[in-house]
């Protein structure tokens, strides 16, 4: 049996982005149905950012411990998880409990806006309608606009697709119960250094295989040195530049042959080799819609798809970040309420790997401002002349500030603790500021920060 719904607003997908969408549509008056097909929150509640970042936090006092055991401060098996007497089934406990709190929170927050909530799975069935389907029953939702923001899943290449025993993705890697005694990783992205970074803490012997020439791709080629410089220092296993051509498993383990001749041996597998888009089946053809590489849909400057239907967040495959997401889903509102009528700018998009190697980088990249031309110059600061850096054990890292015709046009930095610059970093990319803005602004002392400040001041090099 079909039921018939009519909405303002439709919103397919109760991730970051949805959520937020949903949420400030709400309270500009508008009429709010949100569609979700398994758990509000999406990916980045229940099975991303949110548990791997509780995991790495239940890691960071051996980190802590490791760092002032070199100056014998504490006996160098301190460190250890298993003499600390490190719980994994207690850790994933707390991961599903604060989980479900948070999904709670989620639906409760929704309920108090006024959002309507439906459960199920969303196909568009005309320019200005939705079919959701679900085990109750159908219903046809009819709106006058639509937000799709039903984000993104992890792509396995041919062959390396998980089989949940030995092969996995993070989801599968997150539920278990007990650390490997080897861990293999394919692709040093975010995910593959988080992760890496948490089993080689509890004692996993880990292998990283990146197949382009240098860790962290995406970020800063300083940054990418510095990572693979001290994850040689903590015993990780790097194969850097030659991709896998052939993995097999059995019972007891997987073997990985690379393109080089080498073969890696582990009990698990992690592939964490980027993303594709959700828009299988979502019916985007009554739109005369066509979804792109890796399925990610071409939206114009205000987010639309087309004239009643816009997509945010993974899904249109700008930036695969829950904050661009909320950014994006704030900006939506606001479009539809007819608060702006302005293309959609993020400006400067941060962006932070919270792996072994902390890193951050905000604005343009190195790249970017040479390919764009003008005068470019950088400064740079090394993190161990920072008394708060050296008080947590931080003897590597540096922060670099990149300028363009003498205004701040990107930051990026790497070691201890300097994620929590990646606010503060924004702000001053999206200010463009001057040396003398820097000269001018107080930092608190003692802190991190006064690593970003000296980085502002100290004298630029001019870039060939």
């Amino acid at each position: 049996m079909t039921s018939s719904l009519n909405c303002g607003v439709a919103i397919v997908g109760g991730g970051p982005g949805g959520v937020d969408a949903a949420l400030a549509c709400a309270g500009r008056g508008l009429d709010v149905l949100l569609v979700e097909e398994r758990d509000l929150g999406g990916v980045c509640l229940n099975r991303g950012c949110i548990p791997t970042k509780l995991y790495l936090a239940a890691i960071a006092p051996l980190a802590e411990l490791k760092a002032q055991a070199k100056y014998k401060l504490y006996p160098a098996d301190t460190a250890s998880a298993s003499t600390a007497g490190f719980s994994m089934p207690a850790l994933l406990a707390r991961k599903n409990r604060l989980i479900t709190g948070l999904r709670q929170a989620t639906a409760k927050r929704l309920m108090e806006a006024g959002v309507r909530v439906l459960q199920g799975r969303a196909t568009l069935s005309s320019p200005t309608s939705l079919l959701v389907a679900s085990e109750d029953g159908e219903n046809e939702v009819a709106f006058n606009h639509a937000i799709i923001a039903t984000g993104s899943h992890p792509a396995y290449p041919p062959g390396l697709e998980p089989d949940n025993n030995r092969v996995l993705g993070s989801t599968q890697l997150l539920d278990l119960e007990e650390a490997p005694e080897r861990l293999l990783v394919i692709g040093a992205g975010a995910v593959g250094l988080e992760l890496a970074g948490f089993f080689h803490a509890l004692g996993t012997k880990v292998s990283i295989v990146e197949a382009q020439d240098r860790l962290a791709p995406v970020e800063d080629p300083d940054v990418s040195t510095l990572i693979e410089r001290l994850l040689k220092r903590e015993k990780y296993s790097l194969y850097i530049g030659s991709p896998g051509v052939n993995l097999a498993r059995d019972e007891h383990e997987v073997r990985l042959t690379l393109a080089s001749g080498e073969v890696v041996v582990a009990e698990k597998c992690l592939v964490a080799l980027g993303r594709r888009a959700n828009t299988a089946n979502l019916g985007l053809d009554v739109l005369g819609v066509e979804p792109g590489n890796a399925g990610f849909l071409a939206t114009d400057e205000y987010l639309r798809v087309s004239d009643a239907v816009l997509a945010i967040g993974d899904v249109n495959g700008r930036w695969l970040l829950a904050h661009a997401a909320q950014h994006q889903g704030e900006y939506a509102a606001r479009f539809l309420a007819k608060e702006t009528s302005e293309p959609y700018d993020a400006g400067p998009m941060p962006s932070c790997v919270y792996g072994p190697v902390e890193s951050f980088r905000a604005g343009k990249s190195q790249a970017e401002l040479t390919a764009q031309g003008g005068e470019i110059a950088v400064s740079r600061e090394n993190l161990p002349a920072n008394p708060m850096a050296q008080a947590h054990g931080g003897s590597q890292g540096f922060v670099k500030v990149l300028w363009q015709d003498g205004r701040v046009a990107g930051i990026t930095g790497a070691g201890h603790g300097v994620t929590a610059m990646a606010s503060m970093a924004s702000a001053i990319v999206a200010s463009a500021w001057t040396g003398e803005q820097a000269q001018h602004f107080v930092f608190p002392h003692p802190g991190l920060d006064e690593t970003l400040k000296q980085a502002l001041l100290t004298p630029q090099e001019l870039l060939a």
